[in-house]
């Protein structure tokens, strides 16, 4: 299942993905926010790794997070979706997003976000969850435009992080239009 907003387009990533995946981890500004210092920065190799991971979660549960590419021009503009997770010991399907810093600033994550919680309750899941280290207050923003509410401030690892969460209410497959 595709992801589509008005000025995004999220699709299944493939395995030809992984210059996209490695030009979004391996920017600093994106990096700053996903693994800051002092933790190690990331590789082409991690890269690799979370591309592969990705793939694996679209073959096993029939979604997962997608390449995000501008509907006008194509232009890459990250990563989104919904995972598996296990957060504070919960297993949870969790709304993960990263843009490259040319989509920041423009409402593009809030687009995503919304769109994602959307499929969501077209695949049947009834809650999302989402997180972001506590200095992060525009992903935070993120997380309330979409209509996520605040559950409390958690350890990540090994960082602090703010929890939000959505119940999801259920529509019919092919009733969203």
């Amino acid at each position: 299942m595709d992801l589509h907003t008005e000025r995004v387009a999220g699709r299944r990533p493939t395995e030809g993905d992984g210059p996209a995946y490695r030009t979004l981890l391996l920017d600093p500004e994106v990096e700053r926010w996903l693994r800051p210092h002092p933790h190690p920065r990331f590789t082409a190799e991690e890269a690799e790794v979370l591309l592969d991971r990705d793939l694996r979660h679209w073959q096993d549960e029939g979604y997962g997070p997608w390449v995000l590419e501008d509907v006008e021009d194509g232009t890459f503009l990250g990563r989104a979706g919904l995972v598996h997770a296990t957060i504070a010991g919960e297993n949870v399907v969790e709304l993960v997003w990263a843009l490259v810093p040319a989509g920041w600033g423009r409402g593009l994550a809030t687009e995503v976000a919304k769109g994602a919680l959307g499929v969501a309750a077209d695949l049947g899941i009834s809650e999302v969850v989402s997180l972001t280290m506590t200095e992060n207050v525009a992903s935070r923003r993120v997380m309330e435009k979409a209509g996520m509410r605040y559950v409390g401030d958690i350890g990540h690892a090994g960082l602090p992080h703010v929890l939000c969460r959505a119940s999801i209410r259920s529509t019919p497959r092919g009733a969203r239009g």
